[in-house]
């Protein structure tokens, strides 16, 4: 909810920044960024127990730093695309470092999707939902063209992801619910 929400302020600071004066300008760009900011500690959050759950249920280590790399380089693209906002004069050369480090991103987030699929497990029926919708959204970031269908699919994956994780803690609970 937050991340769309913050999308949400910033394309409608964007569509309406001919409207808006300094000080509401500045204050709906500072809410924008701060609901971000808390939506990414929030992603990295899920992103490390997730990695937790990888390493401790499954014993999996292939995808441990492609899940930080893949999240820098991410909340590196919304900054570049909050810097393009500040700093106008530089708008070309943060656009153009941005589209780089999309691609990049989506590289390296093909390569996460391609390695998870190879769990020894299926983290209760959400494995290939997870990797084959994170392959696809980073598919559609690395053709630049498709980026906000792969922020579409982005946003599901980060659902499939909160899925997986409440379903483990479920079977937590049903362990010691037994003993």
């Amino acid at each position: 909810f937050l991340p769309i929400m913050g999308l949400t302020l910033y394309y409608d600071l964007e569509a309406s920044s001919s409207l808006q004066i300094g000080s509401l300008k500045t204050m709906s760009l500072f809410l924008a960024i701060c609901l971000d900011v808390v939506s990414k500690g929030l992603l990295l959050y899920a992103f490390l127990r997730f990695r937790h759950l990888l390493n401790h249920r499954y014993g999996f280590h292939a995808v441990d730093k492609l899940i930080l790399i893949v999240f820098v380089g991410g909340a590196s693209i919304g900054v570049l695309a909050y810097l393009v906002r500040i700093l106008p004069e530089f708008k070309v050369p943060l656009m153009v470092t941005g589209i780089m480090l999309m691609v990049v991103c989506g590289i390296l987030g093909i390569l996460y999707a391609t390695r998870l699929l190879r769990l020894n497990g299926n983290l209760n029926g959400l494995l290939k939902p997870l990797a084959y919708v994170s392959m696809i959204g980073s598919i559609c970031f690395t053709l630049v063209l498709l980026a906000p269908l792969g922020l579409i699919l982005s946003v599901a994956s980060t659902i499939i992801l909160g899925l997986a994780l409440l379903r483990d803690g479920q079977d937590d609970f049903e362990e010691l619910e037994v003993v």
